[in-house]
């Protein structure tokens, strides 16, 4: 290590893991972003994929042959107190709440150094229905409201994320960290919509996303207009969502796609008339975000990034309410010029928060955090 401030990276994966060795693309970029600064180890308790190698970051992560979570975890403990003898770490930053928060507050306290939590999606929601996030398991809650609290600073990614916690009794001050958009990966292609009006959704099938509410409300748009809806995304649920279309007798009008490389997405947006959302929660949606830096029409329900925006850079609807969503995008086919605001106010939002200045807030906090002689 050089002179340097040392940085302990601890997430549950995202570098190097998944379909293309891509992970979560921009959190390998935030990640990657921080050397700029800091010496950066990862502790990650997802392995990136065989033969994976990171060109700027050191990742630690446990062997395959140790298979249980919990035991995962604490292999990356023993690593970090190994670590910290020879590197002295001056900061540990999570991303995530919980475990990795967790695990995160509690190295800093007892190593006497300061923490650094950023919280990406579950770790501010609580949904029992559908069993998502940690606020509605009360053993859960109380210990992730711990290490909140407990944190030298917490960090969200929107508004709409830090309205949840206050609402769930985080009660600290909060900052606000959106992943903005780098302008060498995507642009705006002024386009008007076409005849067969063109819907996309970049999302995993799972419940959280809610596409049975999405597919009810495509169903309701085609009993109006001419249109298509091309879903992106890894299906976690066995085929229940394309049969669920083929019940609906919507299959010819839906065209299922599996995981995208992250470079070919720029395709995809380019071809949308409009990026549809109908999460029950997101921590920010970094499709949408995307698909807005492409000139394409938001349209969703009221969380994350759509929300932060609001009425007048996307089409909103309330969450699981499919004929609000229906009636809205219809609506808004038939305005050209409430079709083109909206577009342009999402899209200014995007120039004005690029992703240099996520880096560039994150090292902020970072540095404000650690001690002046450490």
């Amino acid at each position: 290590m050089t002179g340097r401030k040392t940085l302990a990276v601890w997430l549950h994966g995202g570098i190097g893991t998944g379909h293309f060795s891509q992970g979560f693309a921009v959190l390998d970029r935030v990640i990657s972003g921080l050397t700029k600064e800091f010496d950066v180890v990862v502790y990650s308790q997802h392995a990136p994929n065989p033969g994976f190698v990171h060109p700027m970051l050191k990742i630690q992560s446990p062997p395959a042959s140790i298979r249980s979570g919990w035991a995962r975890w604490l292999f990356l403990l023993r690593s970090f107190r190994s670590d910290h003898q020879d590197k002295k770490f001056t900061l540990v930053f999570a991303c995530w709440g919980y475990p990795a928060g967790l695990l995160a507050v509690g190295l800093a306290k007892y190593f006497n150094i300061p923490s650094v939590v950023y919280l990406l999606g579950s770790d501010s929601a609580g949904i029992k229905k559908i069993d998502f996030g940690v606020f509605h398991r009360p053993l859960l809650r109380t210990v992730v409201l711990w290490t909140y609290r407990k944190a030298s600073r917490l960090i969200v990614l929107t508004n709409f994320q830090a309205n949840h916690l206050r609402a769930q009794g985080v009660d600290r001050p909060v900052a606000v960290v959106p992943w903005g958009i780098d302008p060498s990966d995507f642009h705006i292609l002024q386009k008007d919509p076409a005849p067969v009006l063109r819907l996309l959704q970049v999302a995993h099938l799972n419940p959280v996303k809610d596409q049975p509410m999405l597919l009810k409300a495509f169903a309701t748009i085609l009993k109006s207009r001419a249109a298509t809806l091309r879903i992106i995304g890894y299906d976690s649920l066995g085929g229940e969502i394309q049969s669920l279309a083929r019940v609906m007798n919507m299959s010819t009008h839906i065209e299922f796609l599996p995981m995208v490389e992250h470079g070919q997405m720029i395709d995809h947006y380019h071809w949308a008339d409009i990026f549809v959302q109908s999460s029950m929660f997101e921590g920010q949606g970094m499709a949408a975000t995307e698909a807005a830096a492409c000139g394409v029409l938001l349209a969703g329900t009221r969380v994350g990034f759509m929300a932060d925006i609001g009425e007048e850079g996307a089409v909103l609807a309330d969450v699981g309410d499919h004929e609000m969503l229906a009636s809205r995008i219809l609506a808004i086919a038939e305005q050209p010029a409430a079709w083109r605001s909206k577009i342009a106010k999402a899209a200014d939002w995007v120039r004005h928060y690029p992703f240099e200045k996520t880096v560039s807030d994150l090292i902020r906090i970072l540095k404000d955090v650690t001690p002046e002689n450490a």
